[in-house]
């Protein structure tokens, strides 16, 4: 025998969620990724503060521009955020490259921050560990505060902006969470350095430039010996054009004398 079944004994699961372990597996190849060829190009040894800070002395505004780029890929294969705050201020001096170090870092860690959350989406925020749980509902209830406390005290950390963009905090949150908590550290590394490249430069070392003097340095002709050396050079005549003068004209040409 058939037995009915009535509309109400029917039940519909909703369909299964597509799982995002794939996201997460594309995530960590890109992350591992960028840090191998980071570390076998040589990138991570090349980028050093006097190669930053001349770069960005020679070139002037584009050297600033060049300056953002090169941070956000280099928070990416996790050369440390702090290199490239003390180049900023080393060539800028403590104002401007505070400011510049400041901005390249908001901007570094947005930038990672993006790629993880278009790449990975937000795994974290439906996390089921009682400690992770509460971590997420903290960053859920209070997400500026509590932003801006992890990056005052992990500051340019990438595992840091990893979690965070696998987290379910906002974009908007997370930029004034880090704008705020990278300000102490702006402040601190622009007075630190500020006062090393003084006394540096007091002994004959580096001295910072501002953005405006170093555009002017990168079209100024060369000064100093290397300068006088090639100017004296330009305008001094070669020994073949003394050989090939003739003498005045009135003057008969000295003879050596003979001796007797």
């Amino acid at each position: 025998m058939v037995r009915a079944v009535s509309n109400d004994d029917v039940v519909v699961h909703p369909p299964a969620e597509p799982k995002k372990t794939w996201r997460l597996i594309v995530l960590a190849v890109v992350l591992v990724g960028l840090v191998v060829l980071g570390k076998v190009t040589g990138l991570t040894d090349h980028l050093t503060v006097p190669k930053i800070r001349a770069f960005m002395s020679e070139l002037g505004v584009l050297g600033f521009l060049l300056f953002l780029v090169v941070f956000c890929v280099g928070e990416l294969v996790h050369i440390p955020g702090l290199v490239f705050m003390l180049a900023a201020v080393v060539a800028y001096g403590s104002v401007g490259g505070g400011v510049a170090g400041f901005v390249g870092g908001v901007i570094s860690v947005t930038f990672t921050f993006v790629l993880v959350r278009r790449v990975g989406g937000q795994p974290l925020g439906e996390i089921k560990w009682p400690i992770m749980r509460k971590v997420m509902e903290l960053l859920g209830e209070r997400p500026i505060a509590v932003v801006t406390v992890l990056r005052m005290v992990f500051a340019f950390s990438p595992v840091l902006n990893y979690a965070l963009g696998m987290s379910s905090v906002r974009l908007r949150e997370y930029i004034i969470g880090s704008f705020i908590g990278l300000i102490p550290w702006a402040v601190g590394c622009a007075l630190a350095t500020g006062v090393g490249a003084r006394v540096v430069g007091a002994r004959g070392g580096l001295t910072p430039l501002s953005p405006t003097a170093a555009c002017r340095t990168a079209a100024r002709p060369p000064t100093g010996t290397a300068g006088r050396t090639r100017r004296a050079a330009a305008s001094s005549p070669s020994p073949r054009r003394w050989a090939r003068r003739p003498a005045p004209r009135g003057r008969p040409a000295r003879r050596p004398a003979r001796w007797a």
